[in-house]
């Protein structure tokens, strides 16, 4: 299977869904800018358009085009990416900004619901609830019983049910749909539910850590009525805080597979000039 895409093309971080999010929210956009957002939308239009035969999706990542060797051994035939900083998730939360901000185009919403019940069709069952994978090869993407096997991510803004849960609540306030929206309550509420150490986020920061859960939890507190959601938010400010020290050089320490890295960027993957220390 040749054909697919690399995240970077249609992802939040770097690629049209992110830009389109963006773009979609400056009000009285000029000519030139709703031009590029009808350019993006077109794009993402066509990568999600409905009715794609199982497996063969648009968003396929192939071998060649993952991101590293790692991936490439996880994923020899390539895979599906769930994340919503590179997968799916991403163009799903971006088209329903853009519903959201008063865009139209033919088939929007089509999409916008396919790409919904794609996602939703995909989740993992846990102890703690729903959850996802961060991805899944190509070679379980077709059947059920296949992709439930696999483990989730962290409970993160860039993986995991929390970013998920923000994305199929976004495509629920935009279809109307009372059922994604409880979907993604019930998403982020088992992040919550899950124990603090299978989470899998031990830095404070905002990509891989505890304040990215707390920030989609803060847009969650002021749109559904989620007491559990409400319950967390200072437990949550609390862990972070808990992990100041003055004496480091930006107050916080970001943590990635065991390194401390004095990282003032929000995303872990911008660290080039990072002052590296073992733990």
């Amino acid at each position: 299977m040749d054909e697919g895409v690399a995240s970077s093309d249609f992802d939040i971080v770097s690629g049209a869904a992110g830009i389109l999010a963006y773009l979609v929210s400056i009000e009285q956009a000029d000519p030139t800018i709703q031009r590029a957002i009808a350019h993006l939308l077109a794009y993402l239009l066509w990568l999600g358009e409905p009715g794609q035969p199982p497996g063969q999706e648009r968003w396929y990542i192939p071998p060649a085009l993952l991101p590293g060797e790692l991936h490439r051994q996880l994923a020899p035939r390539g895979n599906f990416n769930y994340g919503l900083s590179h997968g799916i998730p991403g163009p799903l939360a971006a088209l329903s900004l853009t519903w959201l901000a008063g865009y139209r185009s033919p088939g929007l919403r089509e999409t916008i619901a396919y790409l919904a019940d794609w996602v939703a069709e995909h989740r993992i069952e846990r102890e703690w609830g729903i959850d996802w994978p961060d991805s899944v090869p190509l070679e379980s993407a077709t059947t059920a019983r296949d992709w439930q096997q696999l483990p989730p991510t962290r409970s993160a803004w860039c993986y995991g049910s929390p970013g998920v849960a923000r994305s199929l609540w976004l495509a629920g306030c935009t279809l109307e749909s009372g059922t994604l929206r409880r979907l993604g309550e019930k998403a982020i509420e088992a992040a919550l539910r899950r124990p603090v150490r299978d989470r899998a986020i031990p830095a404070p920061t905002l990509c891989h850590g505890v304040a990215g859960l707390l920030h989609i939890c803060l847009r969650f507190a002021h749109e559904c009525a989620s007491e559990l959601v409400k319950a967390q938010i200072p437990v949550l400010v609390e862990q972070i805080l808990a992990t100041f020290d003055p004496s480091f050089p930006l107050g916080f320490r970001d943590i990635e597979q065991d390194v401390l890295l004095d990282q003032p960027a929000w995303l872990r993957e911008a660290n080039s000039g990072s002052r590296r220390l073992r733990s």
